[in-house]
């Protein structure tokens, strides 16, 4: 049965909502994100195989299983005409070649201590005990598997490799509600008495039948979500695992089986990039790539063996400057310039604090594109793809970034945010658990952008225009008697044209430079200058991250003449200006970078 706990006095009340931890641009991204997480963690074979099946079972053979759940759904809003109908449509997702939800299962009420996956599965939220290369840290990724189903119910069978045991348990996320008279929690169960999981061969044999599972007793966990949201389909299913698993399926660690209408696909390494080129990418992240050729890179920089290593001279405060590419910058300037991939090895120390240093790397790997065409950047940790990192844009290059190794994706894993789409170095406890937690990850993620400073090479001949969006200088009119006046006595320029600028802009290498413009100021003013890295979607403002740049490091250099700087911190730098001749410069962004500013007058 299910089984909702009655509220005591001082108990609070809730309403989740960690569905906002997983806002992306679909459900099918998040539900095979975290269940892949999960398997590749649990991993125990060289090759972990995932089972999908998109079907449907009669009510009556799943009524048992219902029990009195629909009176929580009705009592919560969460109730569905569906359920009056005879057909129960479900997924169910398994793994195999994993070792299954094994530790402590809580039986008996004891509250079980560190890794017991069955335990943290089932009983924590908001609380993850994965470490080192394992994918999830915020234990709050199986929220998504509530999110699939539109009841916000699921269950799960699990055979452990290290009992054999087989257990079945379903959980409800629903709102703290009353039944009767009564004030229940927000969650439920799918248990046995005392919130046991059943282990009752005839239940379990009957679940596998009635939602079609593959598993015949080997290790492993299959989950079944019950009416999942229509925006969850096998295509949806298909391309949302390519984009985010392409890494593991096409290095031989990972299959997919995909089961509906009857069909079977298959997906793995030897079919991936046919599979992949067949599909319409349109609405995408991948819309406007040439798959293929995406993959193809991907594929050959995998079996990369003779990567060149970067020589890192001062690994508490690590820059990779052309020392670092010892005598080789310019053989590998000349076979990047051919099309060939340019792979590296960067090392980076790892301090955890009160621990000793531990020597780590990561990998990347550069390929020239023979079109003109934006950059491609992928970076992958442990398998999984973190999707929002986008530090290269405007190069014609492919890039590969693979942390794989025990420390820099223990690293990494524990800055990512909750969906584990990107990196942040103002993730809760990040900065206290690293020494120059901060410094290193910035230096990790342009890792990418700083070795393209040294061995991109722009082309030789002149483009004018080439920042004509970014930095522009403002041209006052030569003869204001040759403007054209129209019966008010106005010109076109006062009418349409925009206020004048007090300011000149002006480029210069790796930052920039303010002066005052024709136009006259009265000293003394106060402005803010705002700057940012252009980013392809969005306001640059809005997306800058801290890891981007911090204008109160000491790396950037500022030079003021007639002006004195007030603050200086993130994106901002606060001046005043004393003088009308006066001039503000700042160096020390990422040359790769196109930078954005923006300069407002203070009251």
């Amino acid at each position: 049965m299910w089984r909702f706990k009655t509220l005591s006095v001082g108990d609070p009340e809730r309403d989740p909502h960690e569905v906002e931890f997983f806002n992306l641009t679909g459900m099918s991204e998040v539900f095979v994100r975290e269940f892949i997480q999960n398997t590749l963690d649990a991993k125990c074979d060289s090759c972990s195989i995932i089972r999908i099946t998109f079907d449907k079972t009669s009510k009556e053979k799943a009524k048992i299983f219902f029990s009195d759940l629909e009176n929580h759904l009705i009592a919560t809003n969460f109730y569905l005409s569906e359920l009056e109908k005879d057909e129960v449509p479900f997924i169910t997702i398994e793994d195999f070649g994993t070792s299954g939800l094994d530790g402590a299962t809580g039986e008996g009420g004891e509250r079980p201590d560190g890794k017991n996956n069955f335990y943290n599965f089932w009983w924590y939220e908001g609380k993850s005990e994965k470490t080192g290369k394992e994918r999830g840290r915020w234990g709050l990724g199986k929220t998504t598997f509530h999110i699939a189903s539109k009841i916000r119910s699921f269950w799960g069978l699990t055979v452990r490799k290290d009992d054999n045991r087989k257990l079945l348990m379903g959980k409800a996320l629903l709102k703290t509600h009353k039944i009767n008279s009564d004030t229940v929690t927000y969650n439920g169960y799918f248990t046995d008495e005392a919130y046991k999981p059943y282990t009752d061969e005839n239940i379990l044999k009957q679940f596998t039948e009635c939602f079609a599972l593959l598993r015949d007793g080997e290790p492993g966990l299959s989950l079944v979500i019950p009416f999942p949201h229509s925006e969850i389909t096998p295509t949806e299913i298909l391309k949302s695992i390519m984009i985010h698993y392409f890494y593991p399926i096409l290095n031989g660690t990972l299959e997919i089986l995909l089961r509906y209408d009857d069909k079977e696909e298959e997906l793995n390494s030897n079919n991936f990039i046919k599979v992949a080129s067949e599909q319409n990418w349109e609405g995408t992240s991948w819309e406007n790539i040439s798959v293929k050729d995406l993959l193809d890179f991907v594929n050959e920089a995998r079996q990369k063996k003779d990567l060149t290593e970067l020589k890192i001279n001062n690994p508490e405060s690590p820059e990779i400057t052309a020392e670092s590419f010892r005598d080789q910058l310019d053989s590998l300037r000349e076979k990047f310039n051919s099309g060939e991939i340019v792979s590296l090895r960067i090392p980076v120390q790892i301090k955890e604090v009160n621990k000793e240093n531990t020597d780590s790397f990561f990998d990347i790997f550069i390929q020239k594109k023979k079109d003109n065409s934006s950059a491609d950047e992928y970076y992958v940790r442990s398998g999984i793809t973190i999707t929002d990192i986008k530090k290269i844009t405007g190069f014609p290059v492919r890039s590969l970034f693979i942390a794989e190794d025990e420390a820099v994706a223990k690293f990494l894993g524990d800055a990512e945010t909750p969906a584990h789409t990107n990196w942040n170095e103002r993730t809760e406890g990040f900065a206290e658990k690293y020494e120059h937690a901060r410094r290193k990850l910035r230096f990790v993620t342009k890792g990418v952008s700083s070795v393209l400073n040294y061995i991109y090479l722009p082309p030789k001949e002149l483009k004018k225009d080439f920042l004509k969006d970014i930095f522009y200088v403002n041209v006052e009119p030569e003869n204001e008697k040759d403007e054209e006046e129209d019966t008010s006595g106005k010109s076109k320029t006062d009418i349409l044209g925009p206020k004048p600028k007090k300011y000149h802009l002006t480029r210069i290498d790796g930052g920039f430079r303010l002066t005052k413009s024709k136009n006259e100021i009265e000293p003394p003013l106060e402005v803010r200058i705002t700057c940012a890295f252009d980013t392809r979607k969005g306001n640059p403002f809005k997306n800058y991250e801290l890891y981007d740049f911090n204008l109160g490091d000491s790396e950037f250099v500022m030079i003021s003449n007639g002006c004195t700087i007030n603050h200086r911190n993130e994106n901002k730098i606060e001046i005043m200006i004393n003088n009308k001749e006066f001039e503000f410069e700042v160096t020390g962004f990422d040359k790769m970078r196109d930078l954005i500013i923006d300069v407002k007058e203070l009251d």
